[in-house]
């Protein structure tokens, strides 16, 4: 037994409801689900939008923190600068600077000794000392300036406020601590934070304030301390010294608390490049100045200098935080400022959201739920109502009257149809007595119909319905009647052209095996003149590409006469250029020979004065002499060369006029080889042409002798249709024998057709330009021709030509059966 879908059981439950508590139920939940979904929308909207001002909000707290730790180191700044540049800082500096030297050989010792060690005040309260009434020039000037300095310090709340002179002594501090009258250059001190900031101030521009690194300084027992210092120069420009104040670090914390938007659990602090606190951290002061904080994401964030919003993030206290971060710049070194606040703080009002929208639903939902269930009562009351009709209609109950038809709404439409399906209810019940009196009317008509149906499929047309039948049935009677007239008559036809088309099919078979003969005979013919045409086409073929092949011989012989013409053209310029340069050459040796014979004239007159000047002179003689004889074979060469150059000149002559003549020659070679030239191509074109005609006479004879395989083809396939058709004419007449009647009997022995003889014209039968058209005729199992005939190997053409237009069809003499030759 299988088990039931538990889908389909609670449908079944779920139908076995009562209407008066599925219209709550289809009333209230979709009601709750609308509500549900608006809520949560509205809920999505409002906490997005709450979570955003929130975010707001603490951004412009952080920014106003951010803002006035910036305002407070400017503050810082500019009171630093007003107590260097006032006229008392001055005058103080520079009498404790002329007091130092007046205390001793160890200033700073004696010093010490006296406003330290012999102090009466408690350490811290040192401040309160103002005159140690050693009578030392020093301690009168501290009397002097240390009220002033003190009440400096102790209003603008610094720790502590330093001078320096220009050597680098700490001649003066209010707390007189450990590093008070010590030296910041040399001295133990001079790697803390305020040696580094003295040094800075001391070494840098006049006006501009400098601040150290949060950093443990000893002297104030090793608390995280910051400090601030400035160059102090009179009115000269003169360097005095370096004045100093330590920033107290928790007034930065108390800064950075200061704002009610905080709430509860929002802190500030400030954290360094490496992670340290530069403020107190939580409101207990969990982590203290220069303590190292956890790695978080936020004070990485603040680290790097980035501007980020992070949400549910691990904070310093440990707590699940909302954290925001800022970078803040003072004085070339970036700090991180983080703003923290508890999660269940920052989403407090997205839950007191969260809250009232569900007790909205929930109200919602109530008042659906009961307004529901009395719209549901005063539906349902109705409803039984009207059941109660339906049930004595049900019982056979039609005079009485159907409740709620006369009201206005959907279910007085019930009603009143319900009212008019009674009425029809009452009238069919009336109209099914007539009905079962047809029927049976029906069951004897059909009984005889089927009879006469029965007896038709047996064959026998003689079932015609009798006269005894029901007069409703009578126009039926009439027309299976007249149908089996006119399917004896039909029959009868079908019987006669069955005979007919037998004996018409016999001639045509015996006439379609004489014209597959024929065309069996026209298609070895053609095949044979298709060979004998691709022989010739093969020879004028090979004729045309030797043509082509001297052709391009003769082109070739002709670029050579062209090439040897360019070659005399060449050899005339460099004879003609040959002439002039011995042209030139004759004028050079004419120019040598009257050098040489100046030459001459000079050594005879070298030779003569030589004979003048006697003893002196023999030396120019001799040279004289040499040279008159180099300038005799000077002259004889040149004579030489004139010669060669004239020979040379004829030489010249002659193989220009020898050049001459062979361009002549070379010229009427040029014009017999053209000549030749355009004869053969004429000739190779003349061969093409033919080639490409006997082409397309083969292509056409090819074609034909493809029609007229086809032709013989279809000659076959025409054939077996008349024998295919004389097998179906007898199986038609095996099946209209099937039926019988009295009057096709009688008809039987008035016809017997005899079957005509076909007749065929002695003229050869022209298959080619016959038009030809083969009617549809049953599938057959085709026959095996008698001589299967290969059509030719087509030689492709050169040229595609047109076909011929085919001549008209020869007139064919009329014979029995000429009507389906011609369709044929």
């Amino acid at each position: 037994m299988s088990k039931k879908n538990p889908d389909h059981i609670r449908r079944n439950q779920w139908r076995r409801l009562k209407l008066s508590i599925k219209m709550p139920i289809m009333i209230a939940v979709p009601t709750a689900v609308i509500s549900i979904i608006a809520a949560v929308v509205s809920y999505i909207g409002g906490a997005s939008e709450l979570a955003h001002q929130k975010t707001e909000a603490l951004s412009a707290v952080l920014d106003q923190r951010s803002a006035a730790v910036v305002e407070w180191f400017d503050g810082v700044e500019t009171d630093l600068t007003v107590l260097a540049t006032s006229v008392s800082t001055i005058e103080a500096l520079r009498g404790f600077d002329q007091a130092w030297e007046s205390v001793g050989d160890d200033p700073g010792g004696e010093l010490r000794r006296l406003y330290i060690d012999d102090n009466p005040n408690a350490v811290g309260e040192k401040d309160k000392l103002s005159n140690a009434d050693d009578g030392s020039v020093w301690s009168g000037v501290h009397d002097t300036y240390h009220a002033s300095m003190r009440s400096f310090q102790s209003k603008f709340g610094y720790n502590d406020l330093f001078l320096f002179d220009a050597d680098g002594n700490n001649v003066y501090s209010v707390f007189k601590e450990a590093d008070f009258a010590t030296n910041f250059l040399t001295g133990a001190f001079s790697e803390s934070g305020l040696g580094n900031v003295f040094r800075a101030a001391s070494e840098g521009e006049a006006g501009k304030v400098y601040f150290s690194k949060f950093a443990p300084y000893a002297p104030s027992a090793g608390a995280p301390a910051n400090f601030a210092a400035t160059k102090v120069v009179d009115a000269t420009g003169a360097v005095l010294g370096v004045v100093a104040l330590q920033v107290p670090i928790n007034a930065l914390s108390g800064i950075l608390a200061q704002s009610k938007l905080l709430g509860e659990t929002g802190h500030v602090y400030v954290v360094d490049a490496d992670g340290r606190a530069l403020s107190a951290v939580g409101r207990d002061n969990t982590f203290g100045v220069l303590e190292k904080l956890p790695d978080l994401p936020q004070i990485q964030s603040a680290r790097t200098g980035e501007q980020e919003v992070l949400y549910d993030v691990p904070g310093v206290l440990g707590h699940q935080v909302e954290a925001l971060t800022r970078s803040l710049t003072l004085h070339g070194v970036t700090w991180g400022v983080i703003l923290e606040e508890d999660m269940a703080e920052a989403t407090a009002a997205e839950a007191d959201l969260a809250m009232s929208s569900l007790i909205e639903v929930a109200a919602v939902t109530l008042i659906v739920i009961l307004a529901s269930i009395l719209i549901a009562r005063s539906l349902t009351k109705r409803i039984s109502l009207l059941a109660s009709s339906v049930n004595g209609i049900a019982s056979g109950d039609y005079e009485s009257l159907v409740e709620q038809a006369k009201t206005g709404d959907e279910i007085g439409d019930i009603a009143r149809a319900l009212d008019r399906f009674k009425t029809a209810l009452h009238d069919g019940e009336e109209a099914t007595a007539d009905r079962k009196r047809l029927a049976g009317e029906h069951e004897v008509v059909m009984a005889r119909l089927r009879a006469s149906l029965e007896a038709l499929s047996r064959g026998d047309l003689d079932c015609d319905l009798g006269s005894d039948i029901p007069a409703d049935y009578q126009d039926l009677r009439q027309h299976f009647n007249s149908t089996l007239v006119e399917l004896r008559r039909i029959i009868a036809e079908l019987s006669d052209s069955a005979t007919s088309i037998q004996s018409e099919s016999s001639a045509l078979e015996a006439s379609a095996e004489q014209l597959s003969n024929r065309t069996e005979n026209q298609a070895a013919t053609l095949e044979e003149t298709a060979a004998a045409m691709h022989e010739i086409t093969t020879s004028v073929q090979s004729t045309a590409k030797e043509s082509q092949t001297i052709v391009a011989a003769i082109g070739e012989m002709r670029a050579g006469a062209e090439r040897g013409g360019e070659v005399k053209n060449r050899a005339v310029h460099a004879m003609a250029t040959i002439e002039e340069s011995s042209k030139q050459i004759s004028q050079i040796i004419r120019v040598m020979e009257d050098i040489a014979f100046q030459t001459n004239l000079l050594a005879l007159n070298a030779g003569v004065e030589a004979a003048r000047a006697g003893d002196v002179g023999r030396g120019f003689s001799v040279v004289a002499s040499e040279v008159r004889s180099l300038a005799q074979r000077s002259s004889d060469s040149a004579g030489e060369i004139r010669d060669l150059i004239s020979a040379s000149a004829r030489s010249v002559t002659n193989g220009v006029e020898l050049v001459t003549e062979l361009g002549g020659s070379i010229d009427e070679i040029l014009g017999l080889v053209l000549d030749v030239a355009d004869r053969m191509q004429n000739i190779g074109a003349a061969s093409g042409e033919q080639s490409s005609a006997l082409g397309e006479i083969n292509t056409g004879i090819n074609e034909l002798d493809t029609v007229t395989q086809k032709n013989a083809g279809m000659v076959l396939e025409f054939t077996d249709a008349g024998r295919s058709l004389s097998q179906k004419a007898m199986a038609l007449r095996e099946l209209i024998g099937h039926f019988r009647s009295k009057q096709m009997q009688a008809q039987a022995g008035s016809r017997r057709p005899t079957a005509p003889e076909p007749t065929f014209r002695d003229e050869p039968f022209d298959v080619v330009s016959a038009p030809v058209e083969v009617r549809a005729a049953p599938p057959a199992a085709p026959a095996k021709p008698a001589k299967s005939v290969q059509p030719a190997k087509p030689v492709p053409p050169a040229k595609a030509a047109k076909p011929a237009a085919p001549p008209p069809p020869p007139k064919r003499a009329a014979a029995v059966g000429a009507g389906i030759w011609q369709d044929f």
